[in-house]
């Protein structure tokens, strides 16, 4: 985005979801050069950054349809629904942002989000979840036990755990998300340059 873009725009919604989206877009580029540079921690710091861009976007539009219900944004959330990794970028964002902070480093794999394990009083009634090296959540239930994860975000190296239990790169999911929300917001919003943003 090049200074000009700033003066043309009001601050108004179409600025701040273009900008999100640009901020989005530039640090999911920092964090793959980071990446194949080596430099895990920035990685990351770059990762989560892009993330809360991602989500702002959505959350901006949502106040705004709340606020203007004629507007074009005002059927959003139904569109929306549509864009892969929608869920796993909120949920990441409240793990990452209101409960503890998320890393990528390799050779490092983790749980965030809370897993509730109930077993009843049946014997041999057992519950267990774990997460392997590849990112993958496996769950063992017997005689009416259950495990409940709460927004989970399953991390392993530089990978994320979808909503499917597919281990993909964390820049991926994000690319993937950003792809989606550049042909809604790009097509709701079409007097914006979108074309210096495609992803």
């Amino acid at each position: 985005m090049t200074i000009e873009h700033l003066d043309i725009f009001p601050q108004g919604i179409e600025f701040s979801i273009f900008d999100h989206f640009g901020r989005a877009k530039f640090f999911l580029e920092q964090a793959i050069n980071l990446q194949n540079n080596g430099d895990w921690k920035v990685f990351s710091w770059c990762i989560n950054t892009s993330i809360y861009s991602c989500r702002a976007i959505k959350e901006v539009i949502e106040c705004h349809a709340k606020d203007f219900p004629k507007s074009q944004w005002h059927d959003f959330d139904k569109e929306y629904s549509t864009v892969r990794h929608a869920t796993l970028i909120a949920t990441y964002r409240v793990q990452d942002f209101h409960r503890s902070a998320i890393s990528f480093l390799p050779g490092f794999t983790a749980q965030h989000g809370v897993v509730k394990v109930k077993t009843s009083k049946q014997t041999g009634s057992e519950a267990e979840a774990s997460v392997d090296s590849s990112g993958q959540v496996h769950e063992t239930k017997k005689r009416n036990a259950s495990i409940k994860f709460d927004r989970p975000i399953f991390t392993s190296g530089g990978n994320i755990t979808t909503e499917e239990n597919i281990s993909i790169p964390i820049q991926q999911m994000v690319n993937e998300y950003l792809e989606d929300l550049y042909k809604l917001v790009s097509v709701k919003s079409p007097n914006v340059p979108w074309e210096t943003l495609r992803v």
